[in-house]
Order: C-alpha cells, then structure tokens, then sequence
C-alpha cells in the first residue's frame, strides 16, 4: 500500500520535497523513498517492486493506491500489467480505504515532526527525520 506525501514548503537537505510510503500488508513492514518532483513517483514504484525481488525472489502479487495520476496513468499500467501485478485503485475522495497508507504517512510525520522539535532542528532536515521514523 503507497500514498504519496507532499509537497512540503521547505526543500529537504537532499533537496526532497516528497515522499513515498511503502507499507507491506501482510508484515506491516515500511520502506520510504524520496522524491524530487511528483513525476519521480513511477520510477520509485519500480525501485520497490525490484528490492521486493531482490529480498524475497517474487515481486509483489498488488499494489495499492488511490487515484492520484502519479499512479494512474498508461505507463505505470502498462508496467504492472507487464509484471503481473494488480493495481487496486480506491474510490475517489475516499482516503478511507487506503486508510493503511493515509495513517502510516500520519504516523512518520508525527515522529518526524518531535524529533525535529525535541532537538531543535532546522525544518530542511526533514527527510532525514522522516527515513529515521520509519526506521524507528
């Protein structure tokens, strides 16, 4: 499951202004990926799919998403198709449903948010907050 974050209104250190969330269904296990401008959004998803395969020698059976046209469009259809892979859309206006995805960016902001308060940090340090969040 994936929802795509963004864009913040201060560039990160890597000069990042989004990012992806990937939540395993089955483990609940994240992985976050950067990501310069929306368009990215098809290569990260790739990238992925690939560490997927690598880890575990069978790439992902689905992926979830809403109906943003980062991930709905004809090359990221053509993609999974061509892999195998079913793209389970959500109904439009309706977040609930990828309600997994919607509360684990929730969640990474929130702990991303402390930390840089707790430590007094700048804002640009926040993707380094979010990838030490979803480690945490």
């Amino acid at each position: 499951m994936t929802d795509l974050w963004g864009p913040v209104t201060t560039k990160s250190i890597g000069g990042y202004k989004y990012f992806i969330p990937f939540m395993d269904d089955c483990t609940r296990v994240g992985h976050v990926l950067f990501l310069r401008d929306k368009t990215e959004a098809f290569d990260r998803i790739k990238e992925h799919c690939a560490k997927v395969e690598r880890q575990f020698g069978k790439s992902p059976r689905w992926i979830r998403v809403d109906n943003g046209k980062e991930f709905v469009n004809k090359q990221v259809k053509d993609w999974v198709a061509s892999k195998g892979i079913e793209l389970e859309l959500t109904a439009p206006y309706s977040s609930s449903q990828n309600g997994v995805a919607e509360r684990y960016n929730r969640t990474l902001l929130d702990l991303a948010q402390a930390m840089l308060l707790d430590k007094k940090l700048l804002d640009f340090l926040w993707d380094e907050a979010v990838s030490h969040a979803n480690y945490i």
